[in-house]
């Protein structure tokens, strides 16, 4: 039987739709018309794109240095430079904050 399949998003919650889909495809049905939004649209776009939970689970275990490529874009950004503060649209948008975490030292 074919369905339509609507992912929600979730952030890590997507990998979760791999399995799910693994279960689905092995019971014989097969995806029909595909929406998703945030983690769920990436799933649907993979999906669309032919590609097979063998495929995403594949790329979801990926490792570089030993740790998970997926992990990475987890992670805690990099703080911000002074000079990229002080060339900020916010920066220029406020330029006359109280706050002194927010002033030029």
């Amino acid at each position: 039987m074919k369905y339509d399949l609507v992912f929600e998003g979730g952030g890590a919650k997507g990998m979760v739709f791999v399995g799910a889909l693994e279960e689905l495809f092995n019971r014989g049905h097969s995806a029909g018309r595909l929406l998703g939004t945030s983690a769920g649209a990436i799933t649907a776009v993979l999906l669309a794109a032919g590609y097979s939970p063998a495929n995403m689970l594949k790329a979801l275990n990926e490792k570089e240095n030993g740790r998970s490529v997926f992990a990475g874009f987890m992670g805690e950004p990099e703080p911000f430079t002074k000079e990229e503060v002080k060339k900020s649209a916010t920066r220029r948008f406020l330029p006359t904050s109280t706050s002194s975490s927010c002033r030029d030292s």
